[in-house]
């Protein structure tokens, strides 16, 4: 768990620096904040997320 909020805090400020270098980022129209946010609530999804019932 802390390993993954580590990669995501190091990946969003990644983002900050060199968003306008970045090929990864060509085209994408949502401003950095967005995406930001959205990156953040994607992770804070996939942690509380219950488990697939095994079946």
């Amino acid at each position: 768990m802390t390993m993954m909020l580590h990669c995501l805090v190091k990946g969003g400020n990644m983002m900050f620096l060199t968003r306008d270098t970045d090929p990864w980022y060509q085209g994408e129209t949502r401003s950095t904040r967005d995406l930001a946010e959205s990156i953040f609530q994607e992770f804070l999804d996939s942690i509380s997320a219950k488990p697939a019932a095994a079946g």
